[in-house]
């Protein structure tokens, strides 16, 4: 049997003992429910479970009738979907104890018999938070991440042209790169995995990785004062088409995870074309929800996602355009061969995503749409260093998994060059005709559940007191981190009593800041601490990881892990989530979790090690909660 099958039996089986669990009383069926979703995840749910309780139609009707309610309500009544009325409710109660001292319950001790061995928009104007605040993140986003506001008018009011913007870097006497094009992205349960660093001396030789030592070298660029230019609009401008209509066919531009108008190669491949462009963005959860069990996204991630949406829509207002939304007709693929025929455009360009799932759903896109005459190009963007261009030639697996032997298999296997960050476009040309889209509630990523009564539960209001989801609050972090935190980052990143970290993992996760923008500011940074640009190796060695072994988000790397007897407490499992368990730091990192939708990663190895070898509880149910 192949392993995914293995595995999608054995979900099966974990279903059916817990419907033993709700026929002897020990589990209510919409717990049961819950945890069928959890297990199985919503796709397989919909399909699976109606079999699955098929036994109970006679053991015990009521039972039945039940259950098979539940799920009717929860695949078409999203609106008051008890589910997450019930998550939201709990938030509330988790709320309640934000500001008391960590649980007073008797901490929790380990099983007794140890087993043997995760429309357009308004602006709204955001405080920045005291402390850490961040996503799922360089990895990850848990269970409610992410946040809003647009000020991007002062960056984008009059920015600069210079694609590569070769004569600035010439004048300033810098490193010179040179950007690679493309090839075909995870996300993550708390991480946005952690890029590489391409170094070279001038643009014609030494292209190769950065290693350990490289970040302190004299020759690092001198950003600061270009930074600062560039926000003010300083130098030439990348300027489209004129904004009158016209009856040229227009180019679709695809908008996926990369909300910015900064350093976007398929925007400015866009304009190279020379025709009007409409911006789009399709929702399909069905698509976005690799095999196993991974899930689209959580309910913060969908919220994060809404804000950004529509910060990123107001973005595009401001040099003449907007963000078409548009819902899933099937599939991606039908929906842009729909846009083709009602817009008569004979280009599609997008910024790869580098999942398994997603590439191999860019790939059927990308031929099925060249079948028809229509050109489809993907842009290299999200990773410093495309994943699928990586190889072990010449290093081995010797060491595989670690930061150095990724690093030594680019610096062995050089792809393009690096490039420097592309400066964002002051306007956009637009097309004779629009498309018809939705509004962006329409999607539902911002929908909050309702009580009986009607009024609404905002589970996200601390999360929105924490963020500004918009790309100007991207740029404002990291400038607040290379002028503050970057000094301390060294030696107390790990610390979970202050905010010593960049707290930039979910604006990377969705696209809102650059891994090469991110870079290139930190090595122009007056501290340029060999930590914080190593994280960015760590995020591309992730998402290298996963093209070698697509199934890692829900198997064990090492096969011997797989044979471990977990414990199935699942009263630990809901202290530990609820942040509950009796350890202050736990409980701590895991309310943080709840009301903001981030911790750092520091904290995430805390929890994810006490949750494993002190509860003896799978990781997988840590990476669900993550997720």
């Amino acid at each position: 049997m192949a392993p995914s099958a293995a595995a999608s039996e054995d979900r099966k089986a974990l279903v059916r003992r817990m419907l033993i669990e709700v026929l002897m009383g020990r589990e209510d069926p919409e717990g049961f429910f819950a945890m069928c979703v959890s297990a199985l995840g919503p796709q397989e749910t919909r399909s699976q479970f109606l079999a699955l309780i098929q036994p109970l139609s006679t053991a015990n009707s009521s039972l039945h009738s039940g259950l098979t309610s539940i799920y009717e309500q929860y695949f078409s009544k999203t609106e008051d979907d008890e589910l997450q009325l019930a998550l939201a409710l709990s938030l509330l109660e988790v709320k309640d104890d934000q500001l008391s001292t960590p649980s007073q319950d008797s901490p929790l001790q380990p099983p007794r018999d140890r087993p043997n061995q995760r429309s357009p928009a308004q602006k709204s104007t955001v405080s920045q938070p005291q402390g850490n605040s961040n996503t799922k993140p360089a990895d990850g986003v848990g269970r409610r991440e992410h946040t809003i506001t647009t000020q991007t008018e002062a960056r984008f009011k009059a920015s600069p042209l210079q694609t590569f913007r070769e004569t600035e870097l010439q004048k300033n006497n810098v490193d010179k790169y040179k950007m690679g094009t493309p090839g075909t992205s995870l996300a993550g349960c708390v991480s946005s995995p952690s890029g590489l660093f391409l170094k070279q001396n001038t643009i014609e030789k030494d292209n190769q990785m950065m290693n350990e030592g490289d970040c302190n070298q004299p020759e690092t660029p001198k950003r600061s004062k270009n930074r600062r230019q560039r926000r003010k609009g300083a130098g030439q401008k990348v300027v489209g088409l004129p904004c009158s209509p016209s009856a040229q066919p227009p180019v679709l531009l695809w908008f996926r995870r990369d909300l910015r108008l900064g350093d976007n190669p398929a925007l400015i491949g866009s304009l190279e074309v020379g025709s009007p462009v409409i911006p789009v963005f399709i929702w399909s959860p069905e698509e976005e929800e690799g095999p196993g069990i991974t899930v689209a996204m959580g309910g913060a991630c969908k919220y994060w996602l809404h804000q950004a949406l529509s910060c990123f829509s107001s973005s595009l207002e401001r040099i003449g355009s907007h963000l078409v939304f548009l819902k899933a007709n099937g599939s991606s693929l039908c929906t842009l061969k729909e846009l083709v025929r009602e817009t008569g455009a004979r280009t599609v360009l997008a910024n790869a995503l580098y999942e398994p799932w997603l590439k191999e759903r860019d790939d059927d896109v990308e031929s099925a749409l060249q079948e028809d005459g229509v050109e489809c190009k993907m842009y290299h963007s999200y990773c410093l260093r495309d994943p699928y261009s990586v190889s072990t030639e010449g290093v081995g697996l010797r060491g595989i998994g670690s930061v150095s032997h990724f690093m030594n298999c680019c610096r062995q296997n050089p792809g393009s060059a690096l490039g420097a960050p592309l400066d964002p476009p002051v306007s956009l040309p637009t097309p004779a005709y629009w498309p018809q889209g939705v509004s962006l509630e329409v999607l539902g990523l911002g929908r909050m559940p309702r009580r009986k009564d009607g009024t609404t539960i905002d589970w996200a209001a601390n999360i929105r007191k924490s963020w500004d989801f918009s790309e100007d609050g991207a740029c404002a972090r990291l400038e607040a981190f290379l002028n503050d935190g970057v000094y301390r980052y060294e030696k107390e990143s790990g610390r979970a009593d202050a905010p010593n970290t960049s707290c930039l993992s979910p604006y990377l996760h969705f696209g809102q800041l650059s891994p090469r923008w991110l870079l290139w500011d930190a090595k122009g940074a007056r501290c340029r601490p060999p930590k914080f640009q190593r994280k960015l190796a760590w995020r591309d060695l992730a998402y290298w990881q996963l093209t070698l072994f697509p199934d890692l988000p829900w198997e064990s790397l090492r096969p011997p892990y797989k044979a471990l007897r977990w414990s199935s407490d699942r009263d630990h499992l809901k202290a530990w989530q609820r942040g509950r368990t009796g350890y202050p730091l736990v409980d701590a990192a895991m309310r943080q979790l709840w009301l903001t939708g981030w911790m750092n990663n520091y904290m995430r190895h805390v929890v994810a090690s006490f949750l494993i070898a002190y509860l003896y509880l799978p990781w997988q149910e840590g990476y669900r909660w993550f997720q």
